[in-house]
């Protein structure tokens, strides 16, 4: 259920997610955006056009009726796959 997710997690679905939530405000200057709750104040670069990406497959979506597909199911495999592969970092 989408009124059990945090801010932070809203946020990350709006970001980088295509398909719809209820109660997921996916418009930056919606009401009940979640950039209204947390200031994002660095953004990695890379990841920029990653976002801007999520948010014009996620028009087209929206446009050709596929409110349904979810991007970040899509790239989940993939996600894991790298992550089994790849030592995680010490900050």
């Amino acid at each position: 259920s989408s009124s059990s997710l945090s801010p932070e997690e809203k946020l990350a679905y709006t970001m980088f997610d295509t398909k719809t939530y209820e109660g997921v405000d996916n418009s930056p200057f919606g009401e009940n955006s979640a950039m209204r709750e947390i200031r994002v104040n660095a953004f990695p670069q890379d990841l920029f056009f990653v976002l801007r990406v999520c948010q014009v497959l996620r028009g087209m979506s929206i446009g050709f009726g596929c409110e349904s597909f979810s991007l970040l199911d899509e790239w989940q495999p993939y996600a894991e796959a790298f992550l089994r592969k790849k030592p995680t970092a010490a900050p």
